[in-house]
C-alpha cells in the first residue's frame, strides 16, 4: 500500500486536538440544550402556533438550561422518573 501527500507532526496532531475537544464540547452542551428544550415545549400546555412564537419560546427555554449548564454543569441535572419520586419532585425539568 503506497501512501501520498505529507502528513502531520504529532506537535500539529495535538494543537488540532484542544480545538477538537472544545468543539466537542460545545457540540455537547449545544445538543444536550436542543434536546431538553424541545421536551420542556412538547410538555407545554399552551404552544405558541406561529413560528416566530414557538421560536422565541425556545429560546427563553434554552436559556434557563444554558444559564443552569454555565453554572452548575450537569451536577443538578436529573435523570429517570424514579430519582424524581425519591426527590418528591413533580416535574423535574423546571429544577434543571
Amino acid at each position: 500500500m503506497k501512501l501520498y501527500g505529507s502528513f502531520p507532526t504529532q506537535e500539529y496532531e495535538n494543537q488540532l486536538q484542544s480545538i477538537i475537544d472544545a468543539n466537542d464540547n460545545e457540540v455537547f452542551w449545544n445538543e444536550l440544550s436542543s434536546h431538553l428544550v424541545k421536551k420542556d415545549l412538547v410538555k407545554e400546555a399552551v404552544v405558541p402556533r406561529d413560528a416566530n412564537g414557538q421560536f422565541r419560546r425556545l429560546m427563553e427555554i434554552r436559556e434557563r438550561y444554558v444559564d443552569e449548564f454555565g453554572e452548575n454543569g450537569l451536577a443538578r441535572l436529573v435523570v429517570g422518573k424514579e430519582r424524581c419520586r425519591k426527590n418528591n419532585m413533580k416535574n423535574p425539568s423546571k429544577n434543571v
